[in-house]
């Protein structure tokens, strides 16, 4: 019956998952094989938490437009998790939050293309609704990491001082949370808009980026030759 097909997905997956639990990384082809079990067993948010970790994997190896697919195929799974109050957690809101950054961040070179002749109104959407899970979760890296997303999709959709605002918000989360490499990454990002507004001002915002590796604050995270 298709109870029972259910079940034996779902059998499935808690196998493949025993199987590789010493595995480190765990191999990415077990992954969607246990996400898609899951998928046929009806179980949209376990799915979604084997895909986004390929699409953290995958983007962390820099092949972005295969993040971004996973990362829209977890999206798609959640919303349809949150459809039962059940799923209405944090722990949800942190998985969304997660896969839509991956679907923003890894699709930019798509929507980017786009910009002349689209209005952007899917992509401002998936970056609103980022900002609001990531919120949702009270992780400051994920919100200040939530509003640099935010920032990228306003170069292209909206106004460069909108883009600034969202970029210096985002700066602000991440000096509250202590988190150095996205202070880094943002006063790099933030720096570069300004010299289109104001020279000094982006001087003095990269300034600030350069001391923090002139005096040792991403040691721990980022190696010489990165």
């Amino acid at each position: 019956t298709a109870y029972e097909l259910r079940l034996d997905h779902a059998a499935v997956a808690k196998a493949l998952e025993e199987l590789i639990a010493d595995d480190d990384p765990p191999p990415r082809h077990a992954l969607l094989e246990i996400a898609r079990h899951y998928e046929a067993a009806r179980e949209p948010l376990d799915a979604a938490r084997e895909l986004v970790d390929v699409a953290e994997s995958t983007f962390t190896e820099g092949a972005y437009r295969e993040a971004a697919g996973h990362a829209a195929h977890a999206v798609d799974l959640l919303h349809e998790a949150l459809e039962k109050p059940r799923a209405q957690t944090p722990d949800t809101q942190r998985l969304l939050a997660r896969a839509l950054l991956y679907l923003i961040l890894g699709g930019e070179t798509g929507w980017r293309a786009e910009a002349s002749n689209s209005d952007g109104a899917t992509v401002l959407a998936l970056a609103d609704e980022a900002v609001r899970a990531a919120d949702a979760t009270g992780d400051a890296t994920l919100r200040a990491n939530a509003r640099y997303a935010t920032g990228l999709v306003f170069t292209a959709y909206r106004s460069l001082d909108d883009a600034v605002v969202a970029f210096e918000e985002a700066l602000a989360i991440a000096r509250e949370a202590g988190d150095k490499v996205d202070e880094f990454a943002i006063l790099l990002r933030l720096g570069h808009q300004l010299d289109s507004v104001d020279l000094k001002r982006g001087r003095d915002t990269l300034e600030e980026a350069h001391e923090l590796l002139k005096g040792g604050a991403l040691a721990e995270h980022i190696d010489a030759s990165r």
